[in-house]
């Protein structure tokens, strides 16, 4: 994939009743597209070897765990998604209350405060291939037994010796041979973030009422993440970095960074989609702090905790 430097627009019904609004959604659609593209090429090109080795080494390891085709959730139309954010320390003693009653999916980042607290997340993600300088800090900073950890087969190898109950993997389709070695099913979405990715896993385990929690997406003040989060892992960048600023999930504005403001965009597109795929999916933020993010219901997490 290479970056295109130029595109043209032909609009072969310019006279069209719908004609501005269906413009601008090329436009659109050709802005994030180019976005994402250059994204990707990016991201490739700093870590394709690294996956391409990774791969390789957790395939043994892949053979004794499950594969996300083989994975589903029954009996609750609720999950809570729960990020490391600042705001995430407003509503951690209310989670614990209601742990035994919601589906609770959290990034790695996530589980040392939620430890901390008494809570136990069903499904933990890891889709980060993370530098073995990180991965070395891990190994000295384990994480207790995880119940249930999901992990793309591109990350790094220490995490496929965390000690979990049950590891689920899933691997992007651009490996065909390996899928039919295994007789898996590929990812079946792409996302930027392991957050996003944690929603995606929730939207196609068909879980109907999603709710955000921690997503701040922005800093407060000069934190990034709540006290006590991301204690395993080490590289969590530097506040002089939130320079964008972007609305409020209180109103006003807040400072983000150029992949934060990405990530809100590609919610937004996501929220987006699915009122039109699936009215009866419902995306909740109950981060209360950090960034507004169109297209989602905000909300107190008392208030949705109620209405559920």
């Amino acid at each position: 994939r290479t970056r295109a430097r130029h595109i043209t627009k032909l609009y072969c019904d310019p006279f069209h009743k719908n004609g501005i609004k269906i413009r601008q959604d090329i436009d659109n659609a050709v802005k994030f597209g180019r976005k994402d593209a250059q994204i990707n090429v990016n991201t490739n090109a700093a870590f394709s070897r690294s996956w391409a080795s990774n791969i390789l080494k957790n395939m043994p390891k892949m053979a004794n765990a499950y594969n996300f085709c083989n994975f589903k959730v029954s009996n609750t139309d609720d999950a809570i998604v729960v990020a490391p954010g600042p705001s995430l320390e407003k509503n951690i003693d209310l989670l614990a209350t209601i742990q035994d009653n919601i589906f609770i999916i959290a990034p790695l980042r996530s589980l040392q405060i939620l430890e901390h607290h008494g809570i136990r997340p069903d499904l933990v993600v890891q889709v980060d291939a993370l530098s073995d300088e990180d991965a070395r800090y891990l190994v000295e900073h384990k994480p207790k037994k995880v119940t249930n950890l999901f992990l793309e087969a591109t990350v790094n190898p220490v995490f496929f010796d965390l000690d979990a109950e049950n590891i689920i993997w899933s691997l992007i389709q651009e490996f065909p041979d390996i899928h039919e070695l295994y007789q898996s099913v590929p990812t079946p979405f792409k996302a930027p973030s392991v957050a996003i990715f944690c929603t995606r896993i929730c939207l196609a385990l068909n879980i109907k009422n999603i709710c955000l929690l921690g997503q701040d997406l922005a800093i407060d003040g000069d934190r990034m993440y709540a006290d006590g989060a991301t204690s395993n892992l080490k590289n969590i960048g530097h506040a002089k970095d939130f320079d964008i600023a972007v609305p409020g999930f209180w109103g006003g504005e807040v400072k983000t960074r150029q992949d934060y403001a990405f990530y809100i965009e590609q919610y937004e597109l996501l929220a987006e989609q699915y009122s039109e795929i699936d009215p009866l999916i419902n995306l909740f933020n109950a981060t209360e702090g950090g960034a507004y993010i169109n297209g989602l219901k905000h909300i107190r997490l008392i208030d949705f905790i109620e209405s559920r």
